[in-house]
């Protein structure tokens, strides 16, 4: 068989996304690989996403369109698996879109090296902002003994830094057909929240051979109803489920007393944010340090980065009385409302005396940005200071 004859199916659960499903299966249909079996799953949407599947579908005979009563994200998704044809499967959200060379770049991938799956960077939008997530190299993974399996959950899942993890959602990856179908049909319908993280659990423990693709080919869409409009308590509830799930899936495949440490630190670090997490109040739990805090001692220093390693940075500095903090700021420091400090625009900053600018961010591909920018606004480069941040927990 031809590489070309080989089809892939792409699972696209809708439901109320009149709004941006065009986009999205034009991003599918627009693929370089082209024998793809695309599956639109209307889960009883009650706008006009039905008719515009059904009037996609009239100009693509590769779309197949299938409406039914609302049961959520999980049940949609085992349905497409159900009726998928393809060798390959891979899903998209109907609020994102993809790049044109996504599925032939991925499907490259798996065919040349016959892993199991692969997984590729992503891009968060945000408005006119966009992030890059793909801070990991291109490489192939053997994980067919219980060791080469732990390394690969402790390197990339439970215990890596923010940086390196891989994202848990099913969307940035390409399954062998029958290892995705073993792997979800034990999902519970009602687990809506974190679902794709339990599912890569046991992905990573049915698999022989993993890849990493060192490109960003999906582009995820924030919207109004992401995480951070939770209540916290909700927030809570939500990540507890989530976890007895986990758990049960390393449980059930003998492997929780060997990461249990490693599973822990991960859990460990989930429960600070929750805890640090509220939407009401500027309070947080701590969780990284500047580990050379004799570099600033007697300085005046401005601290660039509001996020949250800005702002334990800020705790940590305002702890030492020979440490002078002048000015806080930030690419974004319009949107920063802080009780306790203004943060302010570059400009400002650049006119104020101080001798050191502090790069309060977590990786390095960040930082070298914030450090180009300074550069080009004349600060010189002895006075600009950026190591990996020190983490707590």
């Amino acid at each position: 068989m031809k590489n070309s004859e080989i089809l892939i199916s792409v699972i696209v659960p809708v439901y109320n996304n009149g709004d941006s499903l065009e986009r999205c299966v034009l991003s599918i249909l627009e693929q370089s690989y082209t024998n793809l079996q695309i599956i639109l799953i209307d889960d009883g949407s009650t706008d006009c996403t039905f008719e515009i599947s059904e009037q996609l579908a009239l100009g693509d005979k590769r779309i197949e369109v299938y409406h039914r009563e609302h049961s959520g994200s999980v049940a949609a998704r085992k349905f497409g698996l159900e009726i998928a044809k393809g060798q390959y499967i891979g899903f998209v959200d109907a609020d994102d879109y993809i790049d044109s060379d996504m599925y032939q770049n991925l499907f490259q991938a798996l065919w040349k090296t016959n892993a199991d799956f692969v997984h590729s960077g992503h891009v968060e939008e945000n408005g006119k902002r966009k992030k890059i997530f793909c801070d990991f190299s291109s490489m192939v993974f053997n994980v067919i003994d219980t060791k080469s399996k732990r390394k690969f959950l402790k390197s990339y899942i439970m215990r890596s830094d923010e940086s390196r993890v891989i994202a848990p959602s099913l969307c940035t990856k390409l399954f062998k057909a029958q290892l995705i179908k073993k792997c979800f049909k034990d999902l519970d319908d009602g687990q809506q929240y974190g679902e794709d993280l339990i599912c890569l659990f046991r992905c990573v423990l049915e698999s022989g051979k993993i890849m990493l693709y060192n490109k960003a080919m999906y582009h995820y869409i924030v919207k109004g109803k992401s995480l951070s409009h939770l209540d916290p308590n909700d927030y809570m509830i939500k990540e507890i489920g989530m976890w007895h799930h986990v758990l049960q899936v390393l449980n059930q495949y003998q492997y929780l007393e060997l990461v249990k440490d490693d599973i822990c630190f991960f859990l460990k670090r989930k429960m600070i944010q929750i805890i640090s997490y509220n939407n009401q109040t500027d309070k947080r739990v701590p969780q990284y340090c500047f580990r050379e805090i004799e570099k600033i001692i007697g300085k005046k220093i401005v601290l660039f980065g509001a996020g949250n390693v800005g702002k334990d940075y800020y705790t940590q500095f305002s702890k030492y009385k020979k440490c002078n903090i002048v000015a806080w700021t930030d690419s974004d420091w319009e949107k920063y409302h802080l009780e306790y400090v203004d943060v302010i625009s570059l400009e400002k900053v650049l006119a104020m005396p101080f001798d050191l600018i502090v790069i309060a961010v977590r990786d390095e591909s960040t930082a070298e940005e914030i450090r180009n920018i300074l550069l080009e606004s004349g600060v010189l480069k002895d006075r600009i200071i950026w190591s990996k941040p020190g983490e707590f927990f």
